[in-house]
């Protein structure tokens, strides 16, 4: 392990120099993400009493040499990801010279985006977002038994993504049409919740961000100086819903909001904890317990293809710690060795290669297409951390196909001022 700090440090050192910090690199956040991971979780072990820790499905009681296979799996992936970063930077000059340039936080105007059709079709996406909730859950939504009424629903990735587009192009109408903004939000809101699921808060923090690009810069700071707490205790709130209540669905979540109000900041420490700590717990809980790693398998949690067509169902119902917990993303890559620092090469050459083009993007102050990838791959990282391979790495594709959509845009622009 002493190798892999020793590389890991060095590389990070490199790392910081070549580059200047920007808050909406996919590269920047990833590093800074799992490194603040690693530390924390390291910190949190060696610190905090055992009688107060959270220790979540009894995850945080694991032995020394658990403790430390699972910090060099961290390490080993930081420094693959680095190391593809690097040889990036190094054969692509034009990347050289953007990652030198300081760019700040953009301020929009509204006005230049919001015309008669933006508003129609943030109903209609909400509207359609709302009818497949409903064929999901039915009046299940309002209140179950079971936290997951189905094993499988073709319809959950599909409303999912759409609720965080109609978060985002409801951010952008917002100064022009604060009710209907507000409206969408608040129903979205409402339908995660009854749901049980992050996404309520995931959906709020990107609403937020998008937000406060059209406030200027003086009062962008006091925004955050609001939002920021207000988005931590929410998700202390949204995971308190599921944990506390009798039953599940929109009801018995409500009714924990009136009965227990004490529980929310209990549970904003534990969202602390659940998001930058307990990840790392369920990667080492996922190492010991990963049965018969082989390509075939590894090709199902990989493929672009649909579940149905791949031996994911055959393979999934096994790859869960227990009913909350699934196997995480980098405990799975990790049990093929080699082929995750493949992986994860790759990765730190793809999310350079996107970086170049979201850095482009803003210099060009051209932020529709840059915004999306940041999101899709900051979800990815999100996933990665605590959900299956198969569950985060769709999102790679998600945001690759954004990417060859923002291509064929430009192309097309281009053709038409030609002609």
């Amino acid at each position: 392990m002493i190798i892999h700090i020793i590389s890991y440090l060095f590389l990070l050192f490199a790392f910081v120099k070549t580059r200047k910090y920007f808050i909406f690199s996919p590269v920047d956040i990833f590093v800074l993400f799992f490194s603040s991971v690693l530390v924390l979780s390291v910190s949190y072990h060696h610190l905090m009493p055992e009688q107060v820790k959270f220790n979540f499905f009894n995850f945080d009681l694991i032995k020394t040499k658990n403790l430390i296979k699972t910090i060099t799996v961290y390490l080993s992936m930081l420094i693959f990801f680095i190391l593809g970063y690097l040889f990036f930077f190094i054969k692509d000059k034009k990347y050289r010279d953007t990652v030198k340039h300081k760019i700040n936080i953009p301020s929009f105007d509204n006005t230049k985006l919001n015309n008669k059709t933006l508003p129609f079709v943030l109903i209609l996406l909400f509207s359609f977002s709302a009818f497949l909730v409903f064929l999901d859950y039915g009046f299940e939504l309002f209140q179950r038994s079971n936290y997951i009424p189905k094993k499988d629903s073709s319809y959950k990735t599909i409303y999912q993504l759409l609720f965080i587009v109609v978060s985002l192009i409801a951010a952008v109408i917002y100064k022009s049409n604060k009710f209907l903004s507000i409206f969408i939000v608040f129903g979205i809101t409402i339908m995660t919740l009854g749901i049980g699921s992050r996404y309520a808060s995931i959906n709020l923090l990107l609403f937020g961000i998008i937000l406060s690009m059209s406030i200027n810069y003086k009062k962008r700071y006091l925004f955050y100086l609001f939002f920021i707490p207000f988005i931590v205790l929410f998700f202390g709130y949204n995971i308190a819903l599921r944990s506390e209540s009798n039953g599940h669905g929109l009801i018995p979540y409500l009714k924990v909001t009136f009965q227990k109000p004490d529980v929310i900041l209990k549970y904003t420490f534990k969202n602390i904890y659940y998001t930058f700590i307990f990840g790392f717990y369920a990667t080492s809980e996922t190492l010991i317990h990963y049965r018969n790693p082989n390509l075939h398998k590894l090709y199902s949690c990989l493929s672009p293809l649909p579940g149905f067509m791949t031996d994911w169902y055959m393979y999934a119902k096994n790859m869960r710690l227990n009913i909350y917990a699934p196997y995480t993303s980098i405990g799975e890559i990790s049990c093929y060795s080699v082929a995750s620092y493949i992986y994860y090469f790759i990765l730190g050459y793809y999310f350079t290669f996107i970086d170049k083009f979201i850095k482009i993007q803003f210099l060009l102050k051209k932020y529709v297409f840059a915004l999306l990838l940041f999101l899709t791959l900051l979800i990815f990282m999100v996933l990665s951390f605590e959900y299956n391979l198969r569950s985060s790495n769709r999102y790679l594709y998600y945001s690759y196909f954004i990417y060859l959509i923002a291509v064929i845009s430009k192309i097309k622009i281009k053709s038409n001022a030609k002609n």
